[in-house]
């Protein structure tokens, strides 16, 4: 009898140990992820992209999306898209045209 009841006052006094020196959890830092328009490819046949050819005549317009970071240690551009030069100038490509609207550069010189 002794034996169960010291089994439970040390089950007692270990919750009790525990509940008084855990503390709170950090706050987490504040990530944001932004997605940025880095351009649009516009294909008027998207079937070298699906090998079952379920996409073959099939036009699409595609979102070519770049990504900005902002954590409490810095900024990260996660990849950039089409090159800037496409601003300027849309491509013909891959049987699609591929264009931005505006650059990166200005794009970010608008969130500082």
């Amino acid at each position: 009898m002794l034996k169960r009841l010291g089994v439970v006052v040390a089950f007692a006094l270990l919750g009790a140990c525990s509940t008084t020196t855990q503390e709170a959890p950090a706050a987490a830092p504040e990530v944001r992820v932004y997605a940025i328009d880095c351009g649009t490819a516009v294909f008027p046949d998207v079937g070298m992209f699906a090998d079952d050819h379920s996409m073959d005549r099939v036009a699409r317009t595609l979102a070519v999306p770049c990504y900005l970071i902002r954590h409490p240690h810095g900024d990260l551009i996660w990849d950039t898209g089409f090159p800037d030069a496409l601003a300027a100038q849309p491509m013909n490509a891959m049987g699609g045209t591929m264009s931005r609207h505006t650059t990166l550069r200005a794009t970010c010189s608008n969130w500082a």
